[in-house]
């Protein structure tokens, strides 16, 4: 588990210092570029900047399945990173999962996608991203060994989601990494150290809404 969290804490300095020594490294020339823009706090934007045509993102969420059913339902806030500045959204989703259980979850995560419109990603593009997770115990007790109360249990994993565009089908250029705790009465259970879930509903319910500005453009667009 120490291990796992390490390399967790590695990864997220190494796209965090990506972040903040490099915020001005945006391929926008176009003055109609959100990069360009002057934010107005409170209004939701449609579309925000990206570096290079790379969007960044960090958030958490927290999921739920209260029936037997393996289907979650999960509800995320996340920190969008743009040249102009950052950005706030409210997204939700379902998806089927491995197991066989009810569950309630946290989770920690941060990702990036390469936007096919190259100096702006949309609300849209958002919208049709469908992921696939894979998720790793890293720690799993259970509340006794024996007895009914066996199959409940608490864990911490990690997770990596690729994405796939719902409107085409196809894989896209985006990759998440993520790391939380879960609490979990299995009705089969399944004794896997890992598990899958696959996204069949998402959209972001609200976006994008500025939060901070970096400020670091004058009025010709220009550092």
């Amino acid at each position: 588990m120490i291990k796992s969290l390490q390399v967790f804490r590695k990864t997220f300095s190494i796209i965090l210092l990506f972040i903040f020594l490099f915020p001005f490294a945006a391929s926008a020339q176009n003055q109609n570029s959100p990069v360009h823009r002057k934010l107005e706090w409170g209004k939701a934007y449609n579309d925000i900047g990206t570096f290079n045509d790379f969007s960044f993102w960090i958030g958490f969420d927290a999921s739920f399945s209260e029936t037997y059913i393996p289907e979650s339902e999960t509800y995320a806030w996340v920190i969008h990173f743009a040249p102009e500045g950052i950005y706030l959204s409210l997204q939700k989703g379902k998806a089927l999962y491995s197991g066989v259980d009810v569950n309630a979850g946290f989770n920690f995560f941060y990702g990036l996608v390469k936007s096919p419109y190259g100096d702006r990603i949309t609300k849209e593009y958002f919208n049709n991203m469908s992921g696939i997770t894979f998720s790793l115990s890293s720690f799993s007790k259970s509340a006794t060994s024996v007895g009914p109360l066996s199959n409940l249990s608490i864990g911490i994993s990690s997770s990596t989601t690729v994405f796939k565009n719902s409107a085409t089908d196809n894989f896209i250029r985006a990759i998440q990494y993520g790391t939380g705790f879960s609490i979990s009465y299995a009705l089969i259970s399944i004794p896997l150290p890992f598990s899958v879930s696959l996204g069949i509903e998402s959209s972001v319910e609200a976006a994008f809404y500025p939060i901070a500005a970096w400020d670091i453009w004058d009025n010709a667009g220009a550092l």
